[in-house]
C-alpha cells in the first residue's frame, strides 16, 4: 500500500466516524416553522397597499362625479372655456387614473410569482 493509499484510507475513516450533530434536537422544524410564518407573511396584503387600493377606488369616484358636475357649471380657468376646462380635467383624470391602474396591476403580478 503507498503513501497516498494509507493517507486516503485515513481519511474515510475520520469521515466515517465523524458525526453531524444539529445544534437542538428540533433545530429543522424551527427552521422550517419560521420560512413557512415569512411565507404567509409575504403573501398577506399590506395595510398600506389595501388602504391604497380603497382610497383609489374612493378618489376615481369622487373624480368622476366632479367631473360630472362641472360639465353642467360655469366654472372655468382663465383663458379658457368651460368645455375645454372640462375636457382638461376628463384627460387629466383618465391620464392618473390608467397610470395608477397600471401600478396596482404590474403590483399584482409580481405578487403572484
Amino acid at each position: 500500500m503507498t503513501n497516498k493509499d494509507a493517507n486516503n484510507d485515513n481519511l474515510f475513516n475520520l469521515i466515517g466516524e465523524s458525526k453531524l450533530e444539529m445544534p437542538f434536537h428540533d433545530f429543522e422544524d424551527t427552521v422550517m416553522h419560521k420560512i413557512e410564518e415569512a411565507a404567509k407573511q409575504k403573501k398577506k396584503p399590506s395595510i398600506p397597499m389595501v388602504l391604497s387600493v380603497l382610497f383609489f377606488f374612493v378618489s376615481s369616484l369622487l373624480g368622476i362625479l366632479l367631473i360630472g358636475l362641472l360639465q353642467n357649471t360655469p366654472f372655468h380657468f382663465p383663458d379658457f372655456t368651460t368645455g375645454s376646462t372640462v375636457l382638461l380635467l376628463q384627460a387629466a383624470f383618465v391620464f392618473l387614473f390608467l397610470f395608477q391602474l397600471e401600478k396596482y396591476i404590474r403590483h399584482f403580478i409580481m405578487q403572484k410569482h
